[in-house]
């Protein structure tokens, strides 16, 4: 059975240098802690337009110092 669009981009994203990926319900965190002073998410965001997912939040949390963004879509392989 194929991974779904939603596994693949978890798969992809975990390799990511920095990067941590939470699954809660049918929504998927990717976030980074901060790098001198700033967080660059855009290669987790072009990674999850290639896998066809919707950005529906972006959440920084200053006390541990990342940036999380939440994703929804890809359900179909």
């Amino acid at each position: 059975m194929a991974p779904t669009k939603k596994q693949s981009f978890i798969l992809d994203a975990v390799q990511k240098d920095g990067v941590a990926v939470v699954v809660d319900n049918d929504d998927i965190a990717a976030s980074r802690d901060l790098s001198d002073d700033k967080t660059e998410l855009s290669d987790v965001l072009d990674l999850a337009d290639k896998h066809g997912l919707d950005v529906t939040n972006v959440v920084t949390d200053m006390q541990k110092g990342e940036t999380r963004v939440v994703f929804s879509g890809g359900e179909s392989a």
